[in-house]
């Protein structure tokens, strides 16, 4: 019957999102290092987001920094770490409000839709659809993802938007575990400095990590 048919076809379309959310977020779990990270991150938005162009921001020292761009001509890049906002093109509005509110913002046609209709922005580049959707993990802000395509409106369908945000919850984890994982390789780096080698091979260990407590070696010495 057709609603028979109806339903066949709705739980399909289920089954295929949930596959997709599951494949992207093995690739993201994949990943620990920032930047290969952000570049997974970036790719898996413009494949399933009806995207052109997104824009990752992360919270440093207080305030939004852009870290990666992904454009479907010219592909994903890393931005360097001094890089503003005023570098980058984009409509700073909806940026402050989905990062102030943390709740997410679609625009199913930018040019029509004030106040972001008179952004220069949205004028300049002809933005027609827009969503901004903000990275927390356990209450704590990390930053906001930025979308938009300049050919079409209502590019970002309930389905897609739906999507991304379970794919953003996955990303945020991520990128803390990312954080947590420089620090710590970070603060083993500045620990390795101060401690020689040859006391680690006494030890009969490879790395500062595994010195314990009570950990003793005896060397002979030569006094002169």
């Amino acid at each position: 019957s057709a609603d028979a048919t109806s339903f066949t076809v709705h739980q399909t379309s289920q089954e295929v999102d949930l596959e997709l959310v599951l494949k992207a977020s093995t690739a993201i779990a994949g990943e620990i290092r920032l930047e290969g990270l952000m570049k997974t991150l970036m790719h898996l938005v413009l494949q399933h987001a009806g995207a052109q162009r997104a824009v990752l921001l992360l919270e440093r020292d207080g305030a939004l920094s852009p870290t990666a761009l992904a454009d479907v001509d010219s592909g994903v890049k890393v931005l360097e770490k001094d890089a503003t906002t005023k570098d980058i093109p984009m409509c700073l509005p909806a940026v402050q409000y989905a990062d102030r509110t943390q709740e997410p913002l679609v625009l199913n046609d930018a040019m029509s839709t004030e106040p972001y209709a008179s952004d220069p922005d949205i004028r300049q580049r002809h933005v027609r659809s827009l969503m901004v959707l903000p990275l927390s993990n356990q209450g704590k802000p990390l930053g906001v993802l930025y979308l938009e395509n300049r050919l079409a409106s209502h590019a970002f369908t309930s389905d897609r938007a739906g999507i991304i945000r379970l794919l953003v919850g996955h990303m945020a984890i991520a990128l803390e575990n990312a954080y947590l994982y420089g620090q710590q390789r970070d603060t083993l780096k500045a620990a390795t400095r101060f401690v020689p080698s040859e006391f680690l091979d006494a030890l009969g260990i490879n790395t500062i990590r595994e010195v314990q407590l009570g950990n003793a070696v005896r060397v002979p010495m030569t006094v002169l």
